[in-house]
Formats: structure tokens, sequence, C-alpha cells
């Protein structure tokens, strides 16, 4: 008997498995392709060939998968085995109405559930870099948190709803991370047409990153107040400012994607009437 399974052997599966083994614990893995898993048998883990056989090896499942339609797929192939001691930790990244149908199955099979984001490079694993996120019972958490904080010391419980995490991961790591890498790819890209290296443009982004803590911390305040009076720039500065970027860039024959997409989101805030208000209206706005 396992201490833990992991489903999934794929550049984030293994670094969990082998962060886990290397914590001292029993590790068994199982993935659709073997081959890719066998490396692993080398680190003292544990292979399985059937869902079924992987699922009766451990009291817990942490699921890394590619796709929720990879996990239900191993899920269907579980039937009729012994689950009433299992908890599924659900780290494959999917919606929040994924969250919601897998713990319908996990209730209908008396599966304890907690649905997680995981955020963080593969080699990450076991360090603070690592971010983790899980929402189900208290108790499955409570069972489980030790173990979980061998793969991330800031793993944090959300509460009992279990779509928090897949909302937080599809909102910060999709939305506002990779949007802000997507930014400084376009920014790099532009700064090229004028022969600035990507690293000259890098080496100005920390200063920028300071700044986007503090408007985000002054953003919230605004918008848990429902007040977006303010004495900094206005929307329509920002929309202004954004239209000049836009335009250097088209002038070197670069799209502004990115930059396109914040203008139109102004505009939002413009088109209602509010251009004399913070940027951070837009969330007015749109909720």
């Amino acid at each position: 008997m396992s201490d833990v399974l992991v489903l999934g052997a794929g550049l984030m599966g293994t670094q969990v498995a082998r962060c886990l083994a290397r914590s001292g614990l029993d590790v068994a893995v199982w993935n659709r392709t073997p081959e890719r898993a066998a490396p692993l048998a080398g680190d003292g883990i544990e292979l399985h060939s059937t869902p079924a056989q992987a699922f009766a090896s451990a009291p817990l499942v942490v699921s890394v998968l590619a796709s929720t339609e990879a996990l239900r797929s191993v899920l269907a192939r579980t039937e009729g085995a012994d689950l009433s001691r299992v908890t599924l930790v659900n780290l494959t990244t999917g919606t929040p109405d994924d969250a919601v149908q897998t713990k319908w199955w996990a209730d209908e099979h008396g599966v304890a559930y907690l649905d997680g984001m995981i955020s963080g490079r593969p080699g990450t694993a076991g360090t603070d870099q690592m971010h983790i996120a899980v929402a189900g019972p208290e108790a499955a958490w409570s069972a489980h948190r030790d173990t979980l904080a061998r793969l991330s010391p800031a793993v944090h419980h959300t509460g009992e709803d279990v779509v928090v995490p897949s909302v937080l991961g599809l909102a910060c790591t999709g939305t506002f991370f990779l949007s802000t890498l997507g930014a400084f790819v376009e920014a790099a890209a532009f700064a090229s047409a004028y022969g600035i290296a990507p690293d000259q443009v890098a080496a100005e982004i920390p200063r920028y990153l300071d700044r986007v803590a503090t408007e985000v911390e002054g953003f919230t305040a605004l918008m848990n107040a429902g007040d977006f009076v303010t004495p900094h720039a206005s929307t329509d500065v920002y929309a202004d400012a954004l239209e000049a970027a836009a335009s250097s860039m088209a002038s070197v024959g670069q799209p502004g994607h990115v930059t396109r997409g914040a203008i139109e989101s102004l505009r939002v805030a413009q088109d209602a009437g509010r251009g004399g208000e913070s940027p951070a209206v837009v969330f007015d706005v749109l909720t």
C-alpha cells in the first residue's frame, strides 16, 4: 500500500511524484503511456498499469493530468473498485464547471474530494515558488494538509466551495500572469524595432512590478468601496497613453494585440460615461 498515488507523469506529474518520494512517502504513479512513467521506477516509485489497480493502492490520489477530459476518462475506468477510503485531490487545470462535475462523481462514489490549482514551474515542487490552493471538506483538507505541504509550504485551503481554486487559477495564472508575460514579449518586440535588446527592456521591468503591486492594492480598495473617484490618472488618461503606444507599435509593423486589448477594456468604461474615474472603474462596469 502506498501513501499517495499520482495520476499523470508529464512534466508536472513527474516532479510532483519525485518530490513526494524524496520527502519520505511511498509513492505510486499511473500514466496513460507507461513508457513515460518508466524512469520513475528508478526513484523507488511504484508504477501501476490500470486506473482501478492504481486507485486501490493509496488513500490519497493527486491528479496532475493534462486535462479534465483525461481525468474523466481515468475515473470512468475505476468502476467496480472500492473507493470509499480514497481522497481525490484534483490539481488538473479545469473550469469551475469541471470542478462541480468532478465533485458530483466523487459524491456518487463515496470519494472525499478536494479541487485545487497548482502554479509554478515543475522544478519548483517542494519550494515556496510552487503555489497550491485547494477547496473542499475541512476534514479532507486537515487529513492531507501535511502531505500537500511537502509540495508547497504555502499550500492553503480556500474553503468548502470547490469552484474557488479553478476561478483563482484562471483569473490569476491565466488572465493576469500569462497576459503579463504576453505584454512583456510584445514590449520587447516593439523595442527591438529600435535596436533595443530584450535584456535592456527586462532590466527596466522590476520597478514596474513594484508599481503594479502598489496599484493592485489601490485598485482593490476602490473596488471594495465602490468609489472610483481618483486623484491620480483617469481612465481617459490611461486610454490616451495606450493609444499612443499602439500607434507607435503600428508604425514599426507591430500589431500590439495585448495593448489593443487593454484599450478595448478601458473603452468599456468610457462608453459608460465614466472616463474621468480611475481605470479600476472597469470592474464596476463589467460587474
